[in-house]
């Protein structure tokens, strides 16, 4: 056999031992497999405390996995090594009402795979629901409210950061839920308490009422029950006049003077 024939067959058995020593080591050389983001979904909400928990679906042959959140739609400069867990909770940092854009990249020796594509970033807003808040009155138990335009029932609460509306349920069903509507009665700011009136309700009623603070300023709108989702407030209309009838002057009377005395 001439040398150039066996030195290239040495090449070649050198080359098969090489391309087989990482399959007998259990190495995979192949990129990462595809893989997609779990949550949160694009467009969603997150609140600003505990933050935002990004999660994604493993990514077969990963070594480990990086993730990227902007303010704005760019190519991402900084992305943050999270080893190979497939979630991470964000830090403080994050801006309330802020819109930011994530991604997530597997890695390893054979390259890099971007979750659901190079350019597919997923979009989330930070915001928070407004804080615990108290209702003044009618206190809970209260007798003989108004029901009239001019003798109205009265609906007062300390108002709460972040919110950009109240609501307020009326309705005559004990179960700690609104039976009736939400309705966004016309607010006013007493100094310190805001208040609402309501002058559609029936007399000799017992109702229960409550009201939530919204942040509408995100998606889906946020609320908190005043005194909690619990914390329903009871309260009594006045019972109408009793009848009565008049005494003087009678039906039709005539001959008084320029003044009358009226009675009944």
């Amino acid at each position: 056999m001439k040398k150039s024939n066996l030195l290239l067959i040495l090449v070649c058995l050198a080359l098969l031992f090489v391309m087989a020593v990482p399959a007998r080591a259990g190495v995979d050389l192949s990129r990462p497999g595809s893989f997609s983001k779990l949550a949160p979904e694009d467009r969603a909400f997150v609140y600003l405390s505990p933050g935002a928990s990004l999660s994604w679906l493993p990514s077969m042959n990963a070594e480990r996995y990086e993730i990227c959140y902007l303010e704005e739609l760019r190519n991402c400069s900084n992305w943050i090594d999270v080893g190979k867990v497939t979630h991470v909770t964000l830090g403080p940092g994050l801006k309330l009402h802020g819109w930011y854009f994530w991604n997530v990249r597997a890695v390893n020796a054979a390259g890099i795979t971007y979750a659901n594509g190079a350019y597919g970033e997923w979009l989330f807003k930070v915001g928070s629901a407004p804080g615990a808040f108290e209702k003044y009155e009618p206190v809970t138990g209260s007798q003989d409210l108004g029901t009239s335009l001019l003798f109205h029932a009265t609906f007062s609460w300390w108002p709460r950061d972040h919110a950009t509306a109240y609501n307020i349920c009326i309705d005559t069903i004990d179960d700690d839920q609104c039976n009736t509507t939400w309705y966004l009665y016309n607010i006013w700011d007493m100094g310190g308490v805001y208040q609402a009136y309501a002058t559609d309700l029936l007399p000799s009623t017992t109702y229960y009422w409550q009201v939530i603070a919204v942040d509408n300023d995100v998606i889906p709108a946020s609320s908190t029950y005043a005194d909690g989702p619990d914390g329903w407030w009871t309260f009594t209309t006045a019972a109408p006049p009793g009848a009565f009838h008049k005494l003087s002057p009678g039906q039709n009377a005539t001959g008084f003077p320029t003044y009358a005395l009226l009675s009944w």
